[in-house]
């Protein structure tokens, strides 16, 4: 299912690796530019969700939080803009009935982030943050997932 999520987004990053003998740090271009629209306007918007209690691998809270940039619109038009409730609503039913009790959180995370970005055509680019609070018997391990994603050819969040 998830599949068919990944092959429509696009996530952006700059890789480095070593030089040949010398092991130098070098930098390579990333995958894709930003385009020249992207720098004009940029229209973000953010939620939280805090003490979201989960049972995935013991019972827990997350506090989630989420920011996105809307898709760039010269004009403003009301009908292009996201209500967050549903987004909100959406990210507590994939939670709820999250098949695989044995993944990590940064893929419930990873999975839960693209599931977001592919439904809401609005978005450019997304991001969801994930802290995971310990709970008893977690050796006091707060720890904590965050994916962004952007579209191909889509403009990513800048802050």
């Amino acid at each position: 299912m998830f599949q068919s999520l990944r092959s429509s987004l696009f996530l952006s990053c700059v890789t480095l690796i070593y030089a040949s003998t010398t092991f130098a740090l070098q930098s390579r271009q990333a995958i894709a530019t930003i385009p020249d629209h992207c720098h004009l306007r940029e229209e973000s918007f953010g939620f939280e969700m805090k003490d979201y209690a989960m049972d995935h691998h013991s019972l827990t809270t997350l506090d989630i939080t989420v920011d996105f940039r809307y898709a760039d619109q010269p004009v403003v038009q009301p009908s292009n803009y996201v209500d967050f409730v549903p987004i909100a609503e959406e990210i507590d039913r994939f939670l709820t009935e999250y098949p695989n009790e044995k993944d990590f959180w940064e893929i419930v995370n990873r999975n839960l982030t693209e599931k977001i970005l592919n439904d809401n055509p609005a978005i450019d680019s997304l991001k969801i943050e994930m802290k995971v609070n310990a709970a008893p018997g977690d050796r006091n391990f707060d720890r904590y997932s965050t994916v962004f994603l952007t579209r191909e050819n889509g403009c990513p969040l800048t802050n």
